[in-house]
């Protein structure tokens, strides 16, 4: 299961005959463990996020993973993969990274994203350089984006969504 918390749930459904989940989505699933495990290794308490960059970045490379700082929602016009994609390997992961600070509503301010440090592309030049505490509360937001591995049409549709 991938989830998203502010989105959802996502889950891949097996056919009618299947016992797993096509090469394809086992790969999907495989990728983004691999990238979960570089997050637990490199996020750590008392670093700066400038440091967990430059840490996770190094592994990126080393797996071939591609770290952009625009989201691909975020990216005029919206959702356009190919204007987002230009100049990059298709052949290669893409990830965006957005890790910041959330009070979880104890504020009424919708600004408590900028509270704090923050890993990523986003948010003032500042929070690069402020320690992660061991009890800071924070999104560890990514999106990433791999080139389909078949050209094969689904005969239905085989993701689940649904609301937590």
């Amino acid at each position: 299961m991938i989830s998203a918390p502010s989105q959802g749930k996502f889950a891949y459904v097996l056919s009618d005959g299947e016992t797993e989940p096509p090469a394809e989505i086992q790969k999907l699933w495989n990728e983004y463990l691999k990238i979960d495990k570089i997050f637990a290794e490199t996020i750590k308490a008392g670093l700066t996020p400038r440091k967990i960059i430059e840490n996770y970045k190094k592994k990126f490379s080393e797996m071939d993973v591609i770290v952009i700082d625009p989201q691909l929602h975020m990216v005029q016009p919206k959702n356009n993969f190919p204007a987002y994609s230009k100049g990059f390997d298709p052949s290669k992961t893409l990830i965006s990274i957005d890790c910041h600070g959330k009070g979880k509503s104890s504020r009424q301010w919708k600004h408590d994203i900028y509270l704090g440090p923050r890993i990523g592309s986003y948010g003032p030049e500042w929070t690069y350089d402020i320690p992660l505490a061991s009890n800071h509360h924070f999104v560890l937001e990514y999106f990433f984006y791999m080139p389909a591995p078949t050209a094969k049409k689904m005969k239905t549709n085989i993701y689940y969504f649904w609301e937590t």
